[in-house]
């Protein structure tokens, strides 16, 4: 679900300013490399998608969701369309009900992003420690625990920061 979030909002809000420096896809390209979350996504057609982005903008070209759905791959583009259909949006009459500003998506890209990618970054942590678990139940030499508990612990404190960070108390 993360991914397919992530993805969405690469397509919509890519090409906005991030910083002053980058922009947001130049940030979610660098996470991605830097916490290796490609591997998190099962869904290999939004690997595709992400990778087809990246040849794009490495081309000079500056990706839109047109350009998916014009695709020559159907099945990316109809994928693409799957994305893009976002089922929910804010009422007209809110602004009647509700006085003061009513933030869109549009100007909660930021956010978005950096909440798919911490969540991506949560389930990684998650799947590491679920490894580590393993691993340590197999072990019969004491050094080889020892290893394995202070990466468990090493594990468990940046879930717990993670957490905290985005606010999160429990998380499955």
């Amino acid at each position: 679900m993360q991914e397919r979030a992530m993805v969405r909002s690469l397509l919509e809000f890519g090409l906005k300013q991030w910083n002053d420096e980058e922009r947001v896809v130049d940030y979610v390209f660098k996470k991605i490399e830097e916490n290796h979350l490609t591997e998190l996504i099962d869904n290999k057609d939004l690997i595709k998608i992400l990778v087809t982005y990246k040849a794009w903008l490495d081309n000079g070209v500056e990706p839109t969701p047109k350009n998916f759905l014009y695709h020559d791959d159907l099945q990316l583009s109809t994928l693409v369309v799957g994305l893009m259909d976002f089922g929910y949006e804010v009422s007209p009459k809110w602004k009647e009900h509700f006085e003061g500003f009513i933030a869109t998506r549009e100007d909660l890209y930021r956010e978005e992003m950096f909440s798919t990618l911490n969540y991506l970054k949560l389930r990684k942590i998650k799947r590491m420690i679920d490894e580590n678990q393993k691993d340590l139940e197999k072990s019969r030499n004491a050094e080889e625990q020892l290893i394995l508990l202070q990466t468990h612990q090493h594990l468990k404190n940046l879930e717990r920061e993670l957490t905290k960070n985005m606010g999160t108390v429990i998380f499955k």
